[in-house]
């Protein structure tokens, strides 16, 4: 009898840990499934971040031609706007009586 209750603990024991095993791989296919899961979507993230990138570098691009451009616009403008400082302090000089100061102030910073 001793023998049969032995027999009967033991496979008691082999069958909780053959429950116990069942339990690890039923948990080890679900950790699984849930990497797969993450895998894929680290992938998602990954082309948004690079799509988000080349966006980005496209934008800064397009920021520096702009500026570019901005900055020879300035240019110009100043050009001209010395130009017509120029031809207005000639303009001043040729109808002023010789020898005597006009009582026009051409101010540098401020267009007439």
């Amino acid at each position: 009898m001793a023998h049969v209750e032995f027999l009967n603990r033991e496979v008691s024991s082999i069958e909780a840990e053959s429950q116990m095993l069942e339990n690890l791989v039923v948990e080890y296919l679900r950790v699984l499934e849930q990497l797969e899961y993450w895998k894929s979507e680290n992938g998602f993230l990954q082309r948004k971040v690079k799509k988000l990138l080349r966006k980005g570098r496209r934008q800064s691009q397009t920021i520096r031609e702009q500026d570019l451009k901005l900055e020879a616009r300035e240019a110009e403008v100043l050009r001209i706007y010395d130009a017509l400082e120029t031809r207005t302090k000639v303009i001043k000089k040729l109808y002023s009586p010789r020898g005597t100061q006009t009582s026009y102030h051409v101010n540098a910073h401020c267009p007439p």
